[in-house]
């Protein structure tokens, strides 16, 4: 009786041994599960690689068969005979993400389809599509495209970026440099950032930490829940650890309008402004940079009939800052037609 009560008192505790340890390899997995990797499950799905083909015009070297050296190209290439220009296919890459399961409406840069004579969409799963531009809109760097899809296909919703707070654990999705689906992570650095580029400038970006690369343009920028906050550009060359991104909330109303006309409708108010300089700070005893001042009103517009006076000095579009008329035509793009602004004056 004594060996039979030993017996089972051995095999009880191997029985709770084997028991216990696969709850604490499933508890160790549980664990690593956190909310990145929460997000990136719900989303990856729903975010593309883009890949475009495009042509540019080159004059080539009459030299070059005789093995001269590409150095002395720039010395000689006023003298190339225009006659033998030719064209050259490039292809340029980038990311987007499908924000219309149903009707197959991708959202990504601007400056990743400009131009582009053919663009390829790959999905997570390997499929592949091509898609036509819907349209484009290079003053916020925002493009849709569409793919001719024969079912639903994965989406993301955009979320909301009105409640950002800088320190805030952000995620990127993208294909930098034709890495596919690459997950980087990092936070919130600043809002409402300037950019400004050989080519224009542009306004109220978000900045972070996550690296976002040559590849990521187009890509999403979420929150720790997973939500759909902005729209990450590798558009400013000479960043080093400094990533932009579009915030959602802009990107919304310049979608609608894109899908719905093919172009961005800019909204009208009947003012004529003017960027306050140093000179007419100083006069009107506003610190320079602060501001535009109303130069003139359309009798009978939206911002006479609400009160707007010659004189005023417009600080800010709901909390859209606004130091110069650019800022001013940038951040109305937020707002669609027939929508109530909030003047800080």
């Amino acid at each position: 009786m004594q060996k039979l009560s030993s017996y089972f008192n051995r095999f009880l505790c191997v029985f709770l041994f084997l028991l216990w340890f696969p709850v604490a390899g499933n508890s160790h997995e549980l664990d690593r599960r956190n909310a990145v990797v929460s997000a990136i499950e719900k989303i990856g799905p729903a975010v593309v690689n883009i890949s475009s083909e495009y042509q540019v015009q080159t004059r080539r070297n009459p030299f070059s068969d005789l093995g001269m050296n590409p150095f002395f190209d720039s010395f000689f290439k006023d003298f190339y005979d225009p006659g033998l220009e030719h064209r050259e296919k490039r292809t340029s890459l980038g990311s987007g993400v499908i924000i219309d399961g149903k009707r197959g409406f991708i959202l990504t840069n601007a400056h990743v389809v400009t131009q582009s004579e053919s663009i390829s969409v790959a999905l997570k799963d390997e499929r592949e599509f091509q898609a036509q531009i819907v349209g484009v809109d290079p003053d916020s760097d925002l493009a849709v495209l569409k793919i001719g899809n024969q079912e639903d296909l994965p989406a993301i919703e955009m979320g909301n970026s009105e409640d950002l707070m800088i320190g805030e654990t952000v995620i990127a999705i993208g294909n930098p440099f034709g890495f596919s689906h690459t997950v980087t992570t990092g936070v919130i650095s600043a809002l409402n950032r300037s950019v400004r580029t050989d080519d224009a400038v542009y306004h109220n970006f978000i900045q972070t930490d996550a690296s976002i690369n040559p590849g990521n343009s187009g890509g999403p920028l979420l929150n720790i829940n997973g939500d759909l906050i902005g729209i990450n550009t590798a558009i400013y060359a000479k960043a080093q650890g400094i990533g932009f991104a579009i915030p959602i909330n802009k990107a919304k109303r310049i979608v609608s309008d894109l899908i719905q006309y093919g172009e961005v409708v800019l909204s009208w108010t009947g003012l004529s402004l003017q960027d306050l300089d140093k000179e007419l700070g100083y006069y009107l005893k506003v610190p320079e940079n602060k501001g535009v001042i109303v130069k003139d009103i359309e009798p009978g517009s939206p911002a006479m009939i609400a009160g707007v006076r010659k004189g005023d000095i417009i600080l800010a579009l709901d909390k859209i800052p606004i130091r110069t008329v650019d800022d001013y035509q940038q951040a109305l793009k937020s707002f669609s037609v027939g929508s109530k602004i909030k003047l800080k004056i």
